[in-house]
């Protein structure tokens, strides 16, 4: 398997970027301070079978400082993966097909910042009536601290985020008060909820350092 793509959204100095891989080596060049950093730390958060799974839980200051108020924002990586086998963590990772019997060489995997479902409710309970405003949206935002905040991993997502429109559409429209309702089926575009989060990333480690389809270094 490789990594073909990763994208990211709302993370440190990152509002919304795609990085595009090739089987073999990468490299990602870019002046100090670019966000080189960011994109590694990125792909460890995703990948790295010895990060803790605590490092996951995020800070105020990762979100990217154009949002201005983070509340309600959410902060998503995501990794697009081709050549899958037929291994565990692989299965697990591969988009389904119409015959079961098939196996998709294609995959994703996102992990999802954002706030619990509760608040997500309440916005969406917000945005469906009909005096709505901007106060009382800030109301809701505004008692929302980085404890109300969850960190998930998802498989098999569909979700284009690098698409504003799908942004606001899974995520939230703040500007327009206008949020989803987070037991709609349309959510399912955020992919499967997954607590294997070890196995797989034991299984991408152990696959592309035996197979050296995935080596990514870093220039200044």
């Amino acid at each position: 398997m490789h990594i073909s793509k990763l994208h990211i959204n709302n993370f440190r100095n990152f509002k919304s970027q795609n990085f595009f891989f090739r089987p073999g080596v990468n490299t990602i060049i870019g002046e100090n301070g670019s966000g080189k950093t960011n994109a590694f730390f990125a792909l460890r958060l995703m990948l790295d079978s010895n990060l803790p799974i605590s490092a996951s839980k995020l800070l105020e200051n990762d979100f990217n400082r154009s949002l201005g108020k983070w509340q309600g924002h959410w902060i998503i990586i995501s990794i697009d993966f081709e050549d899958l086998d037929s291994s565990e963590g692989a299965s697990l990772l591969a988009h389904k097909v119409e015959n079961i019997s098939d196996f998709s060489s294609s995959g994703s995997y996102y992990f999802y910042f954002r706030p619990k479902k509760i608040f997500r409710k309440k916005l969406y309970e917000l945005s469906h009536t009909e005096d709505k405003d901007q106060d009382k949206l800030d109301n809701v935002l505004n008692v929302i601290t980085i404890n109300d905040y969850e960190a998930v991993y998802y498989l098999r997502g569909s979700a284009d985020f690098s698409k504003e429109e799908v942004y606001k559409e899974l995520v939230g429209d703040l500007e327009n008060i206008n949020f989803p309702n987070p037991d709609d089926q349309k959510m399912d575009l955020l992919g499967i909820l997954t607590s294997q989060i070890f196995l797989v990333r034991s299984e991408i480690f152990n696959t592309t350092k035996k197979k050296e389809l995935c080596n990514e270094k870093m220039e200044y």
